[in-house]
């Protein structure tokens, strides 16, 4: 009797040891990755976009925008080396469109928040990158559009003022 049960032990023990090592796995990590002199010089680290006076009754609907204003961030001493770049603008997002950047904590205007879109007209969303641009040896503009976005079909009208930091990765 005493044989059967240290069979069974054994038998036991060595399954547990047997069965271990099936979930042992091995496998390969793989790092690759360019290594450039030097990027572009953002030569325009501080831009300044002015909306101007807009009128309230131009907001009538959430998802209504103000009239286009024209942005750029200008880069020089671009090697040729580095041939495009995306922009991802890192501001907060409003509450109820995370696309949008919320209004800065000075603003006493409200259900607003600001939309980037890029060159080609597509909506840039915030903390996002925007699609590559093609950059040249040398200076080039990378073009934006803001506008005023509203959240909600009522908006209190005041002043707007925000900002964000943008991160530019160059490839």
């Amino acid at each position: 009797m005493k044989g059967k049960y240290l069979a069974l032990r054994l038998c036991v023990i060595g399954g547990v040891l047997i069965s271990s090592s099936v979930f042992a796995s091995d496998g390969t990590i793989n790092f690759t990755g360019t290594v450039t002199e030097t990027a572009c010089t953002v030569s325009s680290s501080t831009v300044a976009v002015a909306f101007g006076t807009i009128a309230s009754s131009s907001f009538s609907a959430a998802g209504d925008v103000a009239a286009p204003t024209q942005f750029a961030i200008s880069l020089t001493d671009c090697p040729a080396s580095v041939t495009s770049a995306t922009v991802k603008f890192d501001g907060t997002a409003d509450t109820t469109n995370s696309s949008l950047l919320a209004l800065g904590s000075s603003s006493t205007a409200a259900g607003l928040g600001v939309a980037i879109y890029d060159n080609t007209g597509t909506l840039v969303p915030a903390a996002t990158a925007s699609s590559a641009y093609t950059l040249a040896t040398g200076s080039n503009s990378l073009d934006f559009v803001a506008r005023l976005m509203s959240t909600s079909a009522t908006i209190t009208a005041g002043t707007v003022a925000t900002s964000t930091d943008f991160t530019i990765a160059y490839d």
